[in-house]
């Protein structure tokens, strides 16, 4: 699959994602089977600790920081013409934002994203990391990081505990 086909997939599922939450499980199980298959086809045993060689999975990722840094934006509440956003166009933007959250939740559990993008993910949204040129706390920030840490508290918890058992 060409470059140009490829990035079409990531945005079309990453997009899907965002706007209809209660599929993100089923998008993630996508992501992680296109990501075998890829892995299969080149040689490449499918296991999380190759799951680096992926060109889907960079893909995937970039396209999720791209996401982020617009939410992130100093003009994130313009519209394409410059003018405030209408509170419909800002409900639909914030939807997006946990939908982003949801997704990247989701793709954590299946060993797409790693805990080093998931701890700047949470930073960013508690402005405890400036990770775009605008890292303002905000209510919608607040509130997406919470439901970031709703999604997976349990299984961080749970792999700290298993953790500390082993030392």
């Amino acid at each position: 699959m060409d470059d140009a086909k490829l990035q079409i997939v990531v945005e079309t599922i990453f997009r899907k994602a965002q706007v209809e939450h209660s599929y993100v499980n089923f998008y993630a199980i996508l992501c992680s089977d296109i990501i075998k298959i890829e892995l299969n086809i080149k040689g490449i045993e499918a296991k999380a600790s190759n799951r680096k060689a992926s060109i889907f999975r960079g893909k995937l990722l970039s396209f999720c920081e791209v996401s982020f840094k617009n939410f992130f934006q100093d003009d994130a509440f313009k519209n394409s013409k410059g003018e405030d956003m209408s509170t419909e166009e800002i409900f639909k933007k914030k939807h997006k934002l946990f939908g982003n959250i949801e997704f990247v939740g989701e793709l954590y559990r299946k060993t797409i994203v790693g805990e080093g993008i998931l701890s700047s993910v949470f930073r960013a949204l508690l402005g405890l990391e400036q990770m775009y040129d605008k890292a303002e706390v905000n209510d919608d920030t607040t509130e997406a990081a919470i439901k970031l840490m709703n999604k997976l508290g349990s299984d961080l918890e749970q792999k700290a505990s298993k953790s500390a058992k082993m030392q």
